[in-house]
């Protein structure tokens, strides 16, 4: 009976992650993984909402799967660092959280219209929803847009601006809520 047990759970789990992230390729090579070090240039930068001034930080240093990326004052923490890892085709990259090695990624779980899905950390898998393009916007901001679905992370101004505000993956309008500054570390 206690195989069986472990065997729904791990079936359990196994259907998580697929609903968050799809079915595992390849995660990204990060700089300080052996096989890599020296080859790829990564930048870490705070991601800085151009409308409300705050980063995108991942709610209370949380290093779990599933953890909500939100809007909050920058404080220079490391779950407020991202680093821009290449995917390896030349225009998209990871973004992973320095406190926890995990990757920005889209919950592709929920897809409703224009929203592209709630946004948190998951352990990079090398799936398209944790891939994102920078598209320049002029003045030190850039839109960040996903692979899967060609949306842009997008600050939610519908509870306002302040701390713990939703960010969340919505079709590019290119306005100020959609606009981050990469502030480097």
């Amino acid at each position: 009976m206690s195989l069986r047990r472990s065997l729904v759970g791990t079936v359990a789990a196994l259907a998580a992650t697929v609903a968050w992230t799809g079915v595992a390729d390849t995660a990204p090579a990060r700089a300080n993984d052996s096989k890599s070090a020296g080859t790829l240039q990564n930048d870490m930068s705070y991601l800085r909402n151009w409308l409300s001034g705050k980063c995108a930080d991942v709610a209370g240093y949380s290093s779990e799967n599933g953890a909500r990326v939100q809007n909050w004052d920058c404080t220079t923490g490391t779950n407020q660092r991202w680093e821009f890892v290449p995917s390896g085709d030349g225009t998209y990259y990871y973004l992973v959280a320095q406190h926890s090695g995990k990757c920005l990624t889209v919950d592709t779980s929920r897809p409703n219209g224009d929203f592209g899905g709630g946004v948190g950390q998951w352990q990079c898998l090398g799936q398209n929803n944790q891939m994102w393009r920078k598209a320049y916007a002029g003045n030190n901001a850039y839109n960040l847009v996903a692979r899967h679905n060609g949306k842009c992370l997008d600050l939610d101004t519908r509870g306002g601006l302040g701390n713990g505000a939703t960010i969340h993956n919505w079709s590019c309008t290119y306005g100020t809520n959609q606009l981050w500054q990469l502030d480097r570390v």
